[in-house]
């Protein structure tokens, strides 16, 4: 046992440390050369494999470490430890420095990442056999639980191969059937998507006061309000009252301009202002990136401006065409509405104007992974062991 509490130490370190020197020689982890069906044919053998050297092995003494306790717990936390890093740093390849080279910035493409994968494959394939004897019903929810877990770590970490996700950007009334990756490449999809309309909807701007380093006031002292017609605001020996709101307007020589195709939303309100030493009525307009804000001075290190409004809603009517139906479906996808198709999963991502057009483009993330039903099984198998396996502990402890 003390053998085993040494293997359980050094195991994870060696893996780790072999790991980040594989990365910083050969670079992230050759997850793309493991598609379909060479990902199948991977986990279908080294079931096999584990499965022969149980039976064939089981009183060697790495076997009997990889089934027991210690290497259960050596390998989850080795596991968790690459979760952890993948909370703690951001994923996205793209950065640089000591960290983005041995991967923690994209932690799913390490060696480190796929060597706990494979430890902790090795060791719940060899719990899970090792608790098909004696055949009773305990050990087979806790077979359940365990094997679901393998199911769910084996398709989860090799179906990255097969994952892709795509942005799709669809402009109002036009077909698109090719998407993006993040890498800027272009990949055709088995469907297409035709943008009926674009619903889009904001939240009111609010009246705010910066200081000259355009820094808001702390809460305490001034709260950002919403602009709403009528409403009146006092700050210190100042009174303000919201008077007119317009949309899509600019401020020109002191007159109010609509333009319809601005590349982004603006907005442009009244308000009069007054305390003893003044009264009078003043424009406050939105800042875009083609134009600054128009703000008011209220004093020494004191601004009155209009904050910008966020969406409060956008949502696309499309229709998807395929090969399969030979007439489109017609679907809503809203912000946390994704739509099912097939291996696919359309997200609505986020939006932007149509250049020299009033219209607006729909951007759609599409996430394509054949395995998440498989991934799915195996959470449904380890969901119903772990019920089992705590109710009948409860009733063992009621006796």
């Amino acid at each position: 046992m003390e053998k085993f509490k040494t293997y359980s130490i050094a195991i994870p370190l060696l893996l780790f440390l072999d790991g980040t020197i594989m990365q910083l020689i050969f670079g992230k982890f050759p997850i793309n050369s493991f598609r379909f069906p060479v990902n199948f044919t991977l986990i279908f053998a080294l079931l096999i494999i584990l499965a022969l050297v149980f039976i064939f092995y089981k009183t060697k003494t790495i076997v009997k470490f990889l089934s027991s306790g210690y290497a259960a717990l050596s390998s989850i936390l080795f596991f968790i430890f690459h979760v952890i890093i993948m909370v703690i740093f951001s994923q996205n390849d793209h950065y640089s420095g000591f960290w983005g080279a041995i991967g923690f910035h994209k932690i799913t493409e390490t060696w480190s990442y796929a060597y706990s994968s494979l430890y902790l494959l090795l060791s719940l394939g060899m719990v899970s056999f090792r608790r098909l004897t004696p055949f009773n019903t305990r050990n087979i929810f806790f077979y359940f639980n365990h094997f679901g877990l393998w199911i769910v770590i084996a398709f989860a970490s090799l179906g990255q191969a097969d994952k892709l996700k795509l942005f799709i950007s669809v402009p109002e009334n036009d077909i698109v059937w090719f998407g993006t990756d993040s890498d800027g490449n272009f990949h055709e999809i088995d469907f297409a998507i035709k943008l009926n309309k674009f619903n889009l909807a904001f939240y009111s701007p609010q009246l705010a006061i910066l200081d000259d380093n355009g820094e808001l006031l702390k809460v305490k002292e001034f709260h950002p309000v919403d602009f709403v017609k009528d409403t009146e605001i006092k700050y210190k020996n100042f009174n303000f009252k919201c008077l007119d709101l317009y949309e899509d307007a600019i401020i020109f020589k002191d007159s109010v301009v609509f333009i319809d195709d601005l590349p982004e939303k603006t907005w442009l309100g009244t308000v009069e202002i007054s305390n003893k030493s003044r009264k009078d009525t003043v424009y406050l307009s939105t800042a875009t990136s083609f134009h600054p804000p128009k703000i008011e001075k209220l004093g020494k290190n004191l601004n009155l401006i209009l904050l910008p409004s966020e969406a409060s809603y956008f949502g696309s009517k499309i229709e998807i065409y395929t090969e399969k139906d030979s007439k489109p479906g017609k679907f809503i996808i809203e912000v946390n509405k994704p739509l099912k198709l097939g291996n696919w999963t359309i997200y609505q991502n986020s939006y932007k104007k149509n250049p020299g057009n009033v219209n607006y483009i729909s951007i759609f993330s599409a996430v394509y992974d054949p395995w998440i039903k498989i991934v799915y099984v195996g959470i449904v198998m380890m969901l119903i062991g772990a019920i089992y396996l705590i109710f009948s502990r409860k009733k063992e402890f009621k006796k």
